[in-house]
């Protein structure tokens, strides 16, 4: 048994060097079941990895869970991860009730791309970005009471068992019966977003070597507030067109503001361009992609041969003022292709290599067999808006396929890749410093 088992594992290309997550398989039928097998590495130790996702759906109740098998050289568990109560409700992948247009809408699980509003506060924010060293049960609640205002809110935690990453948002029409048609439209809106300790992440980060002898520091915590305005100012069947602005600010710090944004809809195609400016001791997207292994960090000192933690509020304090210039571009043909080009350029002193560039591309193929597939590509905080070698830091790039079996059994491919200059000699060392994960599956569907 143990030889087939080891044949299985060498046959199918599932390497994983470092973290991976679980794809995303949201069943749309009342039970749908995914398995994989690969390897992992946890604390620089190889295991054998079985992975197993059942989903549910019973009306507006969607659930998945994420049952994760670590197996040592011997193919004994490891037990660690099922020792206590908590292990077993990190095993919820997602429990869901309704969506964002419904009266009343909850989510618990994994959020690996939350932005709020125009991402001038939170953009692309992963609370899965650390998995699976550092396990997040986060929720989202919210709702659209049905009145005149159609107001909206939402509570957002990156984890239910901490509270430490906490947003809330709120939007409405304040003048929904104006006799001006573009007043009518217009949404105000509030953000607040705190992180209570941006050392939480500390264990996951940093090497056991050096935690293990330095001082634990105190709780250390950021908050951001902002308002938004979004005023279309032409709409018909065809297209919308309109204009937005937000303004953020860092308590304690600075501030910044989207001055303005515009943006034109035409249903198959959405653009939207913006000007923004950041005041002193202000960063952009404070909690973004990299978040999480960003909030809390350390640095060795060679001359003195002394370690420091800092926070990415510590840093933030040392930003001067700078400009910059967002946009996108998005297509959609008939629900069957979706692309995206999403860009970032900061010109300032202080954010030379702040530039980022996001693509992204879907389609429901439905050729023969094959069902779908998708690819995205990312370079965030570089030197140039460009599209360079695989290896440069900064660069993620992600692929998946499914093809169909039969009526109730498809395959299901993955492929991701990272990079990042750790400790920056300016080259990226495949392995130390790169994360690949690749995933081989199988998903039942009734």
């Amino acid at each position: 048994m143990k030889k087939l088992v080891l044949l299985i594992l060498l046959i199918l290309p599932l390497w994983v060097y470092a973290q991976d997550m679980p794809f995303t398989v949201r069943a749309k039928t009342r039970f749908a079941s995914s398995g994989m097998v690969g390897y992992e590495t946890v604390d620089s130790l190889r295991y054998y990895r079985a992975r197993w996702i059942p989903e549910f759906k019973i009306k507006k109740v969607q659930m998945g869970l994420d049952l994760d098998f670590l197996f040592d050289k011997k193919f004994r568990l490891k037990v660690e991860d099922w020792d206590h109560l908590i292990d077993y409700l990190y095993k919820i992948y997602y429990l869901k009730y309704g969506n964002r247009r419904d009266m009343f809408y909850g989510h618990i699980g994994g959020f690996p791309n939350t932005t709020i509003g125009t991402g001038l506060i939170m953009g692309k924010y992963s609370n899965m970005a650390l998995y699976p060293q550092m396990r997040n049960l986060g929720l989202m609640i919210g709702g659209n009471p049905p009145i005149p205002t159609n107001p909206s809110f939402e509570l957002f935690s990156s984890n239910i068992f901490k509270n430490e990453i906490l947003s809330f948002s709120a939007r409405c029409k304040p003048l929904p019966d104006s006799t001006l048609k573009v007043i009518d439209d217009m949404i105000w809106g509030i953000n607040i977003v705190t992180d209570r300790n941006q050392y939480s992440n500390l264990k996951a980060v940093v090497p056991d070597s050096v935690y293990s002898i330095m001082a634990k520091p105190r709780k250390q915590g950021v908050t951001l507030i902002g308002v938004a305005l979004d005023m279309p100012l032409y709409k018909s069947e065809k297209y919308i067109f309109g204009t937005y602005s937000e303004f953020a600010h860092i308590f304690g710090l600075g501030s910044g503001a989207v001055i303005p944004g515009v943006y034109a809809d035409f249903h198959f195609v959405k653009l939207n361009l913006e000007y923004r400016r950041y005041g002193r001791r202000f960063d952009p997207a404070f909690f973004d992609e990299d978040y999480e292994e960003e909030r809390g960090q350390w640095e060795y000192n060679e001359e003195t041969d002394t370690y420091r933690y800092f926070t990415k509020r510590d840093f933030v304090k040392t930003l001067s003022p700078a400009d910059g210039i967002n946009g996108s571009v998005q297509g959609n043909y008939k629900d069957k292709i979706k692309a995206s080009v999403t860009w970032q350029n900061i010109i300032g002193e202080d954010f030379r290599n702040r530039k980022s560039l996001w693509l992204r591309f879907w389609a429901d193929t439905q050729y023969r067999r094959w069902e779908n597939f998708s690819i995205s590509y990312s370079r965030t905080n570089q030197r140039r808006l460009s599209i360079a070698r695989l290896s440069e830091h900064g660069t993620k790039l992600s692929a998946s396929s499914t093809f169909r079996i039969d009526d109730h059994w498809y395959a299901i491919a993955k492929l991701g890749l990272s990079f990042k200059d750790r400790n920056g000699d300016g080259v990226v060392k495949w392995g130390r410093e790169s994360r690949i994960s690749g995933s081989l599956g199988l998903k039942y569907v009734r």
